[in-house]
């Protein structure tokens, strides 16, 4: 996104538009302080000493990820040691932290990291009025139930705050407040149990939570929260994959996904005048959603020859944004080890339905990033 952004853009994509999954949880924002600006944005919410590996697929995805239109970007971690305890403390311009992993009782496994960023030490010994400071923490468990079964607990949290107390000669001719706190934050817990249930079929089952937000306070001293909004969206979600290997060309996958997402917007401001002494009123305003999702997909991989792979892929998606509405996903893509991945995939929407979302441009903002 640029020198001083770490955001994802993709085909020239708007960074919402990338799916980003943690040990295959969704979460919404993987980089500290990118909602508020370019003006920072570079640090990963994730440890990158917890990442075991990194998938980057630009295009030509399985229809199990998504109707996301630009990427997906899925970040499997590491496991920890079942032997012997290991900690790291370290530090780097960014921040400092401490990582920890080990055997838990029981014959599983543990790693833990936490971290603080320390902008806000440099920015009071700049004596600059703005304050930015970063928290995060990951975690996880894995136990082994027997040779087929193993489950792994996941949960993360992150917190960017920027405090300003006073103004510059900048700050006042933007903004009448002289006192602002932002509050960025997001949230997932999560459980994965994979089971092998023969030698040529598997099973991932997961069950997930997600959450994020940000709050934003403008005042005076005598009233620090004057002008606000609080902004906040709850993901719960389960689903199912299971892998099997009919032939040794031929491997066919199947699952279905429940999601439930809960989103509030709540925003006020003061009562005020105008230059004319004409008064403003106070506002206050509450909306919100709740969005359920309900799709089963297939996907078909063939073997055309020694590196040349063919994939087939549907979904079907029951979503409900304030109506019923019902999407079909295909995608298809092939893959040689000379040429690009080509792929073709389509979206449709039952065309009564579109009609009626087009003509509610909330919904607009809501639905329409699954059309294609």
């Amino acid at each position: 996104a640029g020198g001083k952004s770490a955001q994802l853009i993709v085909r020239g994509g708007s960074p919402d538009e990338n799916l980003t999954l943690l040990d295959n949880i969704e979460i919404y924002n993987p980089i500290h302080f990118a909602r508020t600006g370019e003006s920072m944005g570079i640090i990963s919410i994730i440890n990158p000493s917890l990442l075991k590996s990194v998938d980057f697929m630009t295009g030509g995805f399985p229809a199990s990820y998504g109707d996301k239109m630009s990427s997906v970007f899925d970040m499997s971690l590491m496991e920890g040691n079942k032997e012997l305890h290991n900690v790291d403390i370290n530090t780097n311009i960014g921040g400092f932290g401490a990582l920890v992993d080990g055997p838990t009782p029981g014959g599983g496994s543990m790693v833990f990291s936490a971290r603080r960023g320390f902008f806000d030490l440099l920015t009071s010994l700049m004596n600059r009025p703005a304050a930015p400071r970063y928290y995060d923490a990951v975690g996880k468990v894995t136990y082994d139930l027997d040779e087929k079964n193993r489950v792994s607990f996941l949960g993360f949290y992150y917190l960017d705050q920027i405090e300003r107390a006073g103004t510059t000669p900048q700050s006042a001719q933007g903004s009448k407040y002289d006192y602002l706190t932002r509050d960025d934050f997001g949230s997932a817990a999560g459980i994965n149990w994979r089971s092998l249930l023969s030698t040529d079929a598997y099973s991932l089952t997961t069950l997930s939570f997600s959450g994020n937000g940000w709050n934003t306070l403008q005042g005076t001293e005598t009233n620090r929260s004057a002008r606000g909004e609080d902004i906040r969206e709850y993901s719960y979600s389960l689903k199912n994959e299971i892998s099997y290997q009919l032939q040794p060309e031929l491997q066919l996958k199947g699952g279905v996904q429940l999601h439930l997402i809960d989103s509030k917007h709540i925003a006020w401001t003061p009562e005020d005048t105008t230059r004319n002494g004409q008064l403003i009123p106070a506002t206050s305003t509450d909306p919100g959603y709740v969005n359920f999702i309900f799709s089963p997909v297939e996907q078909k991989d063939f073997c055309i020859s020694s590196g040349y792979m063919a994939s087939v892929r549907a979904a079907f998606a029951y979503n409900r944004c304030t109506l019923r509405l019902f999407l079909f996903h295909t995608r298809g893509n092939v893959e040689s080890p000379v040429f690009c991945t080509i792929s073709l995939h389509r979206t449709n929407i039952s065309e009564c339905r579109l009609r009626e979302i087009l003509s509610d441009t909330r919904l607009v903002s809501d639905c329409t990033g699954s059309i294609e």
